[in-house]
């Protein structure tokens, strides 16, 4: 597998995502008021539970394809599978839109309404990830992508549209075009067989339920901050705290190019050492990426001003994303392909109480945004020394735990004392000469891995 080129085809993907929520992120909050952008993140906030309503099947799916090629699947099996799958989905579908229809809740008409075309998106999207697919993954993410970025453009920038309910409108009609180029794609492979309805079908959700549990303690830590601002302080400070959140997301969707190419990767089982020197080149591209708070700075308070209070945030949870690409790319990864389900449920469920204590604490004591956003900066720290215990190989050197320490203080120092233009070219500055004189032995042999990147392992 040419894992170099299979990450360079889902980082174009997402690097095009990246565009689209550039303007998504900043000209439809420009349009806009605080309390409707309040309406729509919390819809879109709704809608990252949405994927947990499959119970585990899309995810034990995943487990059972990872690492086999499109042709060593079982076309009937997957036929099956797929079947179900959509049945399931129909019917809480309709349930759904129902209750809120009778309700009068148009939140949940619309969550309804895109149930099934989100949940169909993922099954194409973890099905052609898992068998190395990469080609058709990068396909229907670029539909989306295209989709979601044209009618957030016409609504926000061509009619200067104001009303919340339209912008989710928008995301369920990108959602539905993309499963739909999804479900042709994946016809074509078992348009010719019969499927083949047996009990194994329910080996998914036995096995995909831990991950779905672990899943789902994931979606719950990374939203944890958000639910308790949007709990203890006024729509507003949620409205400013979601668009911190969103450009976080918006950096992470080209850290996920890495991470949604490793699965596949991890399940050839690479020689430890190579993944130890993956975990270290990693570190280094983590901390580079925090740079992108000192570029959004200068962005922000021009074009949305408003938005201002929002910085707060970001400098100080842009610091953890060294943490963040070592969870999902490794840690997230290897428990998955090491078929430690059980495992991985048990230690997110921790981190989640870990989280969510520290983020009680924050409330209880100071109230605050900032204290918040540390509360969860803490809480992505301590999952990675905690996951590191699972997995000895990948456990950090003293280099890398100096380094790593360094880099954290170093921006925060550099986020909150410095302007932006000094703050970004001293905080380079220090992570070069600290990262390069610490792990300068590592460098000549993180050359050769990035050449082995692209040319293929």
């Amino acid at each position: 597998m040419n894992i170099g080129k299979n990450i360079i085809r889902v980082f174009c993907a997402n690097f095009f995502q990246l565009i689209s929520s550039v303007v998504v992120n900043f000209f439809v909050p420009a349009v806009l008021s605080i309390d409707d952008y309040a309406v729509l993140r919390t819809y879109m906030l709704i809608n990252t539970y949405v994927g947990f309503t499959h119970l585990g099947f899309i995810d034990g799916m995943y487990i059972k394809y990872g690492g086999l090629g499109a042709g060593d699947v079982c076309k009937e099996e997957i036929k099956a599978e797929h079947r179900v799958f959509i049945c399931e989905q129909l019917l809480l579908a309709f349930g759904c839109a129902a209750a809120g229809i009778c309700f009068k809740q148009t939140l949940w008409i619309l969550v309804g309404i895109g149930l099934l075309p989100i949940n169909c998106y993922s099954f194409h999207r973890m099905f052609f990830q898992a068998t190395g697919q990469f080609d058709k993954y990068s396909k229907v993410s670029y539909v989306y992508t295209v989709v979601y970025l044209a009618l957030n453009a016409v609504l926000a920038i061509l009619f200067k549209c104001e009303k919340p309910w339209l912008y989710c409108a928008a995301i369920v009609v990108a959602y539905l075009l993309a499963s739909f180029i999804g479900e042709i794609d994946f016809g074509r492979q078992v348009r010719k067989v019969i499927a083949c309805y047996n009990k194994a079908l329910l080996n998914n959700i036995k096995v995909g339920i831990f991950i779905l549990l672990g899943n789902l303690a994931v979606q719950m830590f990374y939203a944890i901050d958000q639910w308790f601002v949007k709990g203890t302080m006024q729509d507003t400070q949620f409205a400013y705290y979601s668009f911190a959140v969103s450009l976080i997301n918006m950096v992470n969707v080209l850290i996920s190019a890495i991470t949604v190419t490793f699965y596949n990767f991890l399940a050839q089982k690479p020689e430890h050492e190579k993944v130890a020197n993956i975990k270290t080149l990693l570190i280094l591209f983590g901390t580079a990426i925090s740079t992108a708070y000192f570029i959004l700075v200068p962005i922000i308070s021009f074009i949305l001003p408003k938005y201002i209070p929002a910085l707060d945030i970001i400098a100080i949870t842009f610091s953890t994303f060294p943490y963040i690409i070592i969870i999902n790319a490794l840690f997230v990864n290897l428990y998955k392909v090491e078929k430690k389900e059980k495992l991985y449920m048990k230690q997110v469920m921790a981190m989640l109480g870990v989280a969510a204590v520290l983020n009680l604490v924050a409330v209880i004591t100071v109230n605050t945004m900032q204290a918040i956003a540390l509360a969860t900066t803490a809480s992505f720290v301590i999952w990675f020394y905690y996951a590191m215990r699972h997995f000895s190989f990948l456990k950090v050197s003293k280099s890398e735990f100096v380094y790593l320490s360094f880099a954290l203080i170093w921006f925060l120092v550099c986020s909150h004392t410095f302007t932006w233009y000094i703050g970004g070219i001293l905080y380079v500055i220090g992570i070069c000469i600290v990262g390069g004189g610490l792990l300068h032995e590592f460098l000549h042999s993180a050359i050769n891995i990035v050449k082995n990147k692209m040319y293929g392992w």
